[in-house]
């Protein structure tokens, strides 16, 4: 059984054959020419995609995936609501990414733990509230920004 993948910094494009993979827990393929995760879905098992630095735009496929850390640091994802539908997700790494919105379905989510967002634009939340650097979890301080707005606070963008 083949448990861990990794091909990271590759010329990977076409990731279609691990989804026959049915026991693989974990894929590594940071830094490639992939761009479609589609066939993931099926990968009950799966635990980790790391897939940062990649052409991944659409993240939809994703949406029956159970207990699972994500890493899609400087990909081309826009829109995360697919992951409102993750029961457990726990770890989420979307730095260098500019995203269309922060659904509260995902920030609320009691399995979630983990959240970095350096260097990453999302409308209507200042750059202060995201992650501060790297390795920084700005999970709390971005429910609080949350919270304060929904208790009434007045938006503050960036000037």
């Amino acid at each position: 059984m083949l448990y861990s993948i990794s091909f990271s910094s590759t010329s990977v494009k076409d990731i279609s054959t691990l989804s026959r993979l049915s026991l693989l827990h974990e894929i590594y393929g940071h830094a490639t020419q992939i761009h479609n995760l589609t066939l993931l879905s099926q990968l009950y098992q799966l635990e980790v995609i790391a897939a940062g630095g990649t052409h991944v735009h659409d993240i939809s496929s994703l949406s029956n995936l159970h207990n699972i850390r994500i890493d899609l640091r400087a990909s081309q994802v826009k829109n995360i609501n697919p992951l409102s539908n993750m029961p457990r997700l726990t770890t989420l790494n979307l730095s260098s990414c500019n995203l269309d919105s922060f659904p509260h379905e995902v920030l609320n989510k009691p399995s979630l733990q983990v959240l970095h967002l350096h260097a990453s634009r999302i409308s209507g939340i200042p750059d202060g509230v995201l992650s501060q650097d790297l390795y920084h979890n700005c999970l709390d301080s971005l429910r609080a920004h949350f919270g304060d707005l929904d208790a009434g606070a007045a938006t503050i963008t960036d000037v």
